[in-house]
C-alpha cells in the first residue's frame, strides 16, 4: 500500500510539473545624466594636477574621454586648456559664475571636469589552501585599478561621479607574520592604459540611453541584463 501511495504521488508531481517557459523583454531606459540642450556642444576640461604618482594616472585618459564623447554622444567636443588657476579653483568649487563664463565662451550648454585620477593595487582575496598533513597556504589576489572623478556641470546644477575599473593582475604568498607587499606599478602599463580607455568610454555611457533585457521565468522576471 506504501508502495502504491508513493509511485501515485510521484505520478501525480510529474504530471503537474510544466515545462521552464522563459521570455526575453527588450527595453531602453533614459541615460543616468540626461543633456538637456543638444544644440550646444560640451566642454572638457582636465583638472587633475600635472605632478604626482596618482593624481595623475594617465596622461592619455583626457584624450580618451574626448574621443569616447565625440564618438558615442555624439555632440561637438572641446577641450578648454586656457582656464587660470583662480577659476579652475573656482571651477573646482562650483562657482555657477565660472561655469556660465566658460560654456558662454565655448557655446556648450554642459562642462565635464576631470577632477581626478588614480590608479593602484588592491588586495582581492586571499585563498587558503590547507593539506592533509595540517599545513596551510595562502594566496594574495591582487587587481590592478583605474578610478577618475569628474564633475558635471550642467544649468547651473553640478553632479559628480567616480568611475572605477580594475581587473586581476598578480598574486602574492602570504607568509604569517610578514607584510604580503603589492605587485610593482612598473611594467602594468598596458593594463593602466586598456583600463583608462575602458573608464573614459563608462564615463561617456552615462550620457546615453541603456539598453536592457529582462528575463521573465514562467511569468516572474529572473533576472535583468544591462547591455550599454
Amino acid at each position: 500500500m506504501r508502495r502504491f501511495l508513493a509511485a501515485l504521488l510521484f505520478t501525480v508531481a510529474f504530471t503537474n510539473c510544466k515545462p521552464p517557459v522563459y521570455t526575453y523583454v527588450y527595453k531602453t531606459l533614459p541615460p543616468e545624466i540626461q543633456i538637456h540642450d543638444t544644440s550646444k556642444g560640451i566642454v572638457l576640461i582636465d583638472a587633475t594636477p600635472t605632478t604626482g604618482d596618482n593624481n595623475n594616472a594617465n596622461n592619455n585618459y583626457s584624450q580618451y574621454l574626448f574621443a569616447a564623447m565625440q564618438e558615442d554622444v555624439k555632440l561637438p567636443v572641446e577641450t578648454a586648456s586656457d582656464v587660470c588657476k583662480e577659476e579652475m579653483q573656482l571651477l573646482l568649487a562650483k562657482n555657477p559664475t565660472v561655469t556660465s563664463k566658460i560654456m558662454k565662451q565655448y557655446n556648450a550648454n554642459m562642462l565635464v571636469v576631470i577632477t581626478k585620477e588614480e590608479v593602484g593595487f588592491k588586495l582581492d582575496k586571499i585563498d587558503k589552501v590547507k593539506y592533509e598533513n595540517g599545513a596551510v597556504s595562502k594566496t594574495a589576489m591582487f587587481d590592478v585599478f583605474f578610478e577618475a572623478k569628474a564633475l558635471i556641470a550642467q544649468d547651473n546644477t553640478f553632479l559628480e561621479r567616480t568611475i572605477y575599473v580594475s581587473r586581476y593582475y598578480a598574486s602574492r604568498n602570504v607568509i604569517d607574520g610578514v607584510q604580503t607587499l603589492p605587485p610593482e606599478m612598473k611594467g602594468c602599463g598596458a593594463d593602466i592604459n586598456m583600463m583608462a580607455k575602458e573608464n573614459a568610454q563608462k564615463l561617456a555611457h552615462l550620457f546615453l540611453d541603456k539598453k536592457v533585457i529582462e528575463t521573465w521565468l514562467n511569468n516572474k522576471r529572473h533576472f535583468k541584463e544591462v547591455n550599454e
